[in-house]
């Protein structure tokens, strides 16, 4: 079967795109093959090569239930092969791409369906687009996650020892470093470590480790490793599930600047430095909405062979 797709990326965050509203593939039975489907997409040696890819969808019956209205359904999963919720980098690239398909026409502001909801999305000028991301919760079962320090509701700013060996399973005093840590779920799971300087940092064996402890992250988790460099302004490195290191991430960013009016380090309006450009963050502090503001490229178009043979 030969799919049209589309390639773009946010900040380097980079996606493929497919057009399944006459659902020539089934994203919703036999998980396990379509995982290796999408996984083969993603491999940059053998496939297209993405961090993730992403389906336009109508709206099922399902989705309507909750009384909301959308304009179209979209759905995102992971490198992995393995769906997610959201990814805010993707969001505004699946934005561009409705936008200028006239898959929704004559508008500037889209209602898209996702996994946490209905959410406004709209284009602004010079390519950028904003995208409102639901709202964030330090409530350790919505992350989800499980105290390591008692019966704690929340992680806020909390010391937790790690190993530093990763194929290591015995934790010694030899053998441990602390990290303080802030959870957060802006509609996926997020870790968030502050750190001297993120160039410096372990992005890797920390992000790892941290993604093995399923007895604290059972779905696993985002790690974000923030630079404070003033209060308005943050440098950030993420280590993703189901990516590894990503040049971007938007939930990431919307994680990194709540976490941090949490811990009186940054105002809630602020910009998130990564190591592909630029974004801009916008917290409610009434009522914990998060709003997302930067670019979204188109990279290129083709079709491709499903399955990969």
């Amino acid at each position: 079967m030969n799919i049209p797709f589309s390639k773009y990326h946010g900040l380097g965050n980079d996606f493929i795109i497919i057009d399944n509203r006459e659902n020539s593939l089934d994203t919703n039975s036999n998980p396990e093959q379509f995982s290796k489907i999408i996984a083969q997409l993603c491999d940059r040696h053998t496939g297209i090569g993405a961090d993730g890819v992403m389906f336009v969808e109508y709206e099922s019956e399902k989705d309507k239930q909750d009384g909301l209205q959308a304009h179209i359904r979209y759905k995102i999963f992971n490198a992995d092969g393995f769906e997610s919720q959201i990814c805010g980098n993707g969001l505004r690239c699946f934005t561009r791409y409705i936008i200028e398909k006239n898959i929704v026409q004559n508008k500037k502001v889209v209602q898209i369906r996702t996994n946490i909801g209905v959410l406004e999305c709209e284009e602004l000028n010079l390519g950028q687009y904003r995208t409102n991301i639901g709202k964030a919760t330090v409530e350790l079962s919505k992350i989800p996650a499980n105290p390591f320090n008692g019966e704690s509701q929340s992680i806020v700013n909390q010391p937790l020892k790690i190993n530093k060996n990763l194929d290591s399973q015995n934790l010694s005093h030899l053998n441990e470093e602390t990290l303080n840590v802030t959870f957060v779920n802006v509609g996926n799971p997020h870790c968030v470590i502050y750190v001297d300087d993120v160039e410096t940092a372990e992005v890797e064996r920390i992000g790892k480790t941290l993604q093995s402890r399923k007895d604290i992250f059972p779905q696993s988790v985002n790690v974000e490793f923030i630079q404070i460099l003033d209060e308005n302004t943050l440098k950030m490195r993420v280590y993703e599930r189901g990516c590894g290191e990503t040049m971007a991430c938007g939930t990431g960013a919307c994680a990194s600047v709540f976490a941090g009016i949490l811990n009186k380090k940054n105002n809630s309006s602020s910009k998130v430095l990564l190591r592909g450009g630029e974004l801009r963050i916008n917290v409610n502090q009434e009522d914990c909405s998060l709003q997302v503001i930067g670019p979204a490229t188109k990279v290129f178009e083709g079709s491709v062979q499903i399955p990969l043979i």
